[in-house]
């Protein structure tokens, strides 16, 4: 009868057409779920990175008698800052520092080296920490005073 399906067909065709569109949608599913599965397990976690350790100091920045901030680095003899995992501080050239202790805030960047009695203080900003190199600053009435650069031990 005039290009008109059976019933049976026209069931039969929206069957398939409902299958295919399922397979698609599950496709999309499953495309979506591994895509997410992907993303998450490929994103490298970042390593904090602790200053703990010894380094070998390489530079010293300071202010000369213009203003003006200057290398006052002389290598004779160069610093090595040890600060230990157990809140320890020592700073060596040819005779070493007594034993300070010392406390890093790795949020405020600010390492802070006092003894025992607190009368001694210290504050460092840290510029700078990475796996190989640390730089510390000094800072009186908000004016940078010296800059130290170190590098990993």
């Amino acid at each position: 009868s005039g290009g008109q399906c059976p019933v049976n067909l026209r069931l039969y065709h929206h069957c398939l057409l409902f299958i295919f569109t399922m397979q698609i949608l599950s496709m999309r599913k499953v495309f979506h779920v591994l895509f997410i599965l992907v993303s998450i397990t490929s994103c490298k976690k970042e390593k904090a990175i602790g200053i703990e350790g010894s380094w070998l100091e390489v530079s010293i920045y300071a202010k000369n008698n213009l203003g003006q901030y200057e290398s006052v680095t002389t290598f004779r003899n160069p610093g090595k800052l040890y600060l230990g995992v157990d809140g320890k501080y020592n700073y060596f050239t040819d005779v070493s520092s007594p034993i300070y202790d010392y406390e890093y805030n790795p949020t405020t960047r600010l390492l802070k080296i006092f003894d025992s009695t607190q009368t001694f203080v210290r504050t460092y900003s840290v510029q700078k920490l990475d796996e190989k190199s640390l730089t510390l600053e000094r800072f009186e009435n908000n004016e940078l005073q010296v800059r130290f650069e170190y590098i990993r031990l």
